[in-house]
């Protein structure tokens, strides 16, 4: 982790921008993209000899004024806007603005208020305006009918209309509204206010607006997806007015669509033995992206990371089939299959977040295990998740790839619920337990933080009929020992500032599982039990490069004592 990083390039105005650490810095965090505060360096577009500048060293701050994840350029890159917040605080706090041309910030930090509720409810959307008093923003949509709906803003690329999403949590339905700030002389006044033009009858993805009209990703009477046009008038609540301009393939998932060049989309489709992907004409000049050239990142479990230019002014429709399986296994050339290669297996198991966790180790065999279920409710698939992930294992075990004293199985956040659950169900299967930032209680997780906004994945513990299911689950409330069986030496990692997943999670479910193995397992219980509690630390995103080696030395050595790896220079 001590090295140097790039982050991926973007362009606005006559500059790339990029971020960039040179290894091991001293503060928080900002970007999204490095584990440290980075320094943002920018190049002119036209710049043949690759010469550099630096735009903003975020270590130079004040200690108490670090840079949030919430940032943006304008997009004649004019102006650089980020969030601020006070060090050891939740959340951000105000933010500050820079010219680009200059470099240097023309505000001070912008404080919010300071009453600032602690319960993530009744969400709305204001318009600011530079240099004024916060006191007059705008307020554009809000949602008194329910107090869990959360909703985003964007203007789209011609600056031509507002388009706001809102949701109710992680529900996988969305309602869109739009504002036509052409007609309002693209200026936002006190009676403003958005007018709805989708239903809340689907998911929809926004992806670029064609004049008058939205392109959206959907899966509106098409379960794997397709794009559509829709006129953004009166009559785009009527579905009977929509236009289809990818039709869905039902043996494949349109994934996502993005703009990128004038007249092309890139569409990658999956399904579960092929990924497929291509770049499609759509329609002339309507497009509002300026460069031809696109940047973009790659990495895989073999090769690093490398920022690739594109001209997609050369390119046609293509489509590439790539074989993949439900479960990657990374292993040494030389792995000799005789059941006793120290072996991780890793998985998330939302069911919308097909998410890869690589932990750095340099172990014999890893395996990354993925789910095809599509967008459904976790209530439906919870347990179907957990069975996949104990299939997993005993294919690993089964086919002496690794033997349950040599196996460990590593899940944070909703993957934490899941390695809590099938160490609960299959205790016998694992050596080692690696938990970290665990959504454990699953009877009271929508009282705390953000927890509310997960009711649609995981269903309503206040609900009768939700209850009965997420009970039988509930990785607190279903601690349960077989005499004389091990329960597996377990890790339980969190972060004592995490605002995502609250902490209690981690502490409820150590203090019951050591009442459990002291009252009941005295006798035979040998495997060690540990809770490791970080510090000014939150669920995870932009931790110090510092504390992730740190933590990552913890998890190595926790293996290699429990798992009996060998130390190999």
């Amino acid at each position: 982790m001590d090295y140097e990083k790039f982050g991926c390039t973007s362009i606005h105005g006559d500059f790339y921008y990029y971020n960039y650490n040179s290894a091991c810095r001293t503060s928080g965090t900002y970007a999204l993209l490095s584990s440290e505060n980075p320094i943002f360096f920018r190049s002119t577009i036209s710049s043949k000899t690759g010469r550099k500048e630096v735009f903003l060293d975020v270590n130079g701050l004040s200690q108490m004024a670090l840079p949030q994840s919430v940032r943006g350029l304008s997009v004649d890159g004019s102006l650089f806007a980020y969030g601020c917040r006070k060090r050891n605080t939740v959340g951000w706090t105000g933010f500050r603005r820079m010219r680009a041309c200059s470099t240097r910030n023309i505000q001070t930090t912008r404080e919010l208020s300071k009453d600032l509720p602690e319960k993530h409810k009744f969400h709305s959307l204001y318009y600011h305006k530079l240099g004024t008093d916060c006191k007059n923003d705008v307020l554009v949509a809000d949602f008194r009918n329910n107090e869990n709906f959360m909703c985003d803003g964007s203007v789209t690329e011609d600056g031509k209309y507002l388009i706001v999403g809102v949701s109710k949590g992680c529900d996988p339905t969305n309602q869109i509204y739009f504002y036509d700030l052409q007609a309002a002389a693209k200026k936002l006044k006190g009676s403003s206010r958005c007018l709805r033009y989708l239903p809340n009858l689907a998911k929809y993805d926004f992806v670029d607006n064609d004049g008058a009209s939205a392109l959206l990703l959907t899966n509106y009477n098409s379960a794997m997806f397709k794009l559509i046009r829709v006129k953004m008038n009166s009559d785009a609540e009527n579905p009977s007015t929509w236009e289809t301009v990818i039709e869905e393939d039902p043996k494949r998932k349109l994934e996502w669509v993005a703009p990128v060049a004038g007249n092309k989309m890139w569409c990658p489709t999956w399904r579960m033995s092929r990924l497929l992907s291509m770049c499609m004409i759509w329609k002339p000049a309507s497009c509002f992206i300026r460069f031809r050239f696109q940047l973009a990142r790659f990495e895989s479990f073999l090769t690093p990371t490398i920022i690739y230019q594109a001209d997609f002014s050369k390119c046609s429709s293509s489509s590439v089939p790539i074989q993949l399986g439900p479960m990657f296994i990374l292993h040494n050339k030389d792995v000799v299959m005789d059941g006793k290669n120290p072996t991780m297996l890793n998985g998330y198991g939302a069911s919308t977040l097909p998410i890869l966790h690589i932990l750095p180790f340099a172990r014999p065999v890893s395996a990354e295990l993925q789910w095809n279920r599509g967008c459904r409710y976790l209530r439906v698939e919870a347990t179907n998740v957990f069975d996949d992930f104990i299939a997993a294992a005993e294919y690993l075990i089964d086919n002496k790839w690794t033997s349950p004293e040599k196996l460990a199985i590593h899940g944070g956040s909703n993957g934490g619920l899941l390695v809590a659950a099938c160490s609960q169900q299959r205790p016998e299967l694992y050596g080692a337990v690696l938990n970290r930032v665990g959504v454990l209680d699953m009877l009271r997780f929508h009282k705390f933080t953000i927890g509310a906004a997960w009711i649609p994945e995981y269903g309503n513990p206040d609900d009768a009929n939700d209850f009965e299911f997420i009970y039988k689950y509930s990785p607190l409330h279903n601690i349960r020992l077989t005499k004389d069986v091990q329960w597996p030496s377990t890790l339980l990692m969190t972060g004592d500032h995490d605002d995502r997943v609250s902490p209690l999670h981690t502490l409820k479910y150590i203090a019951e599982l050591y009442h459990f193995l002291k009252t009941e397992a005295a006798g035979w219980q040998k495997n060690p039990v540990l809770a490791r509690i970080e510090i000014n630390a939150g669920h995870g995103a932009g931790k110090p490069t510092t504390k992730v080696i740190a933590e990552i030395v913890d998890m190595y050595c926790f293996l290699q004592r429990t798992l009996g790896m060998e130390w190999k220079d």
